[in-house]
């Protein structure tokens, strides 16, 4: 079995604000919040173009068709011809175009072994509870696909994407503090969370590095390359 990339941004890369993902039904309060969600958004779609770029020329459609993303969007894949299963027990089952989403649990897949031509994640491995739930979601990573393209932020760049914070994300219990978060980070000013709020986040949001990241995909060639700007 041919395992290729796991990817993992290095601490001497650009900014990852494209690995920003929804927080839960947060919304953003204020001027200030305002303006930092569309900054967010318009420097992702930046960043996401240019990884897309650099995908599409290590994985080629035409001999990688058939791709599983576990944990992506519809918007993700935006203008793709590849024909594209989401895996993402937050979207309901529908389709566009090529790609079609199933609701499904990304730790236990209902696949065969080796059912797609690529199995592809995209910053959604770091989101598991707990560290154990990381290492299933490699394991159906590496099961399903013949090769793979896992990507996810480097704990040891010093902005977090997450809590929009330098270098607090180095020293997780900071991060259960309510009023670490709420007043010393740009998901605390944007979003203005609760007491709840911040744990939750807090456990759902592990970032590892590069000797834990490999340690997860041990068949796989690990890539420190900035690919998203």
């Amino acid at each position: 079995m041919n395992k290729t990339q796991a990817s993992l941004t290095p601490h001497t890369a650009k900014r990852r604000v494209t690995v920003i993902r929804h927080h839960g039904n947060q919304t953003a309060r204020g001027f200030m919040g305002n303006r930092l969600v569309e900054i967010r958004h318009h420097l992702g779609a930046i960043f996401r173009r240019k990884r897309m770029v650099e995908f599409e020329q290590q994985f080629p459609s035409a001999s990688y068709n058939e791709v599983i993303d576990i944990g992506g969007t519809f918007s993700f894949w935006e203008g793709t011809t590849r024909k594209v299963t989401l895996v993402n027990p937050a979207l309901p089952a529908s389709s566009e175009g090529t790609i079609t989403s199933v609701p499904g649990d990304g730790r236990q897949l209902t696949y065969a072994d080796n059912s797609f031509r690529l199995a592809f994640s995209n910053s959604a491995i770091e989101h598991m509870p707990c560290r154990d739930d990381m290492r299933k979601f490699a394991e159906e990573m590496r099961r399903v696909g013949v090769e793979l393209y896992c990507q996810t932020p480097n704990r040891w760049f010093p902005f977090d994407v997450h809590y929009l914070a330098f270098f607090l994300h180095w020293w997780p219990r900071l991060l259960r503090n309510y009023y670490v978060v709420r007043y010393l980070t740009g998901f605390g000013w944007t979003f203005r969370p609760d007491r709840s709020v911040v744990q939750d986040w807090a456990d759902h949001v592990h970032l590892v590095g590069k000797k834990e990241f490999q340690l997860l995909f041990p068949d796989c060639r690990l890539s420190t390359k900035d690919s998203s700007g």
